[in-house]
């Protein structure tokens, strides 16, 4: 259940983020970065998604910024 929470977390957070870059809105992007990094690491420490997956996406997401 935990686990479940967790990841449902994370995706919430990268939909979120990919909304954000879809819609041309840099600044909300920006602002929500840091906390979108925080969340995939958080789910990425706890063993839900892989590290490198989550490192992955973070990467992905500040060249798009």
């Amino acid at each position: 259940q935990i686990n479940r929470i967790r990841k449902s977390k994370y995706k919430n957070a990268v939909k979120k983020m990919e909304t954000y870059i879809k819609s041309k809105d840099k600044e909300k992007a920006k602002k929500y970065f840091s906390k979108f990094q925080s969340i995939l690491m958080q789910v990425a420490k706890s063993g839900v998604v892989n590290k490198k997956t989550a490192s992955r996406k973070i990467s992905r997401v500040s060249k798009k910024i």
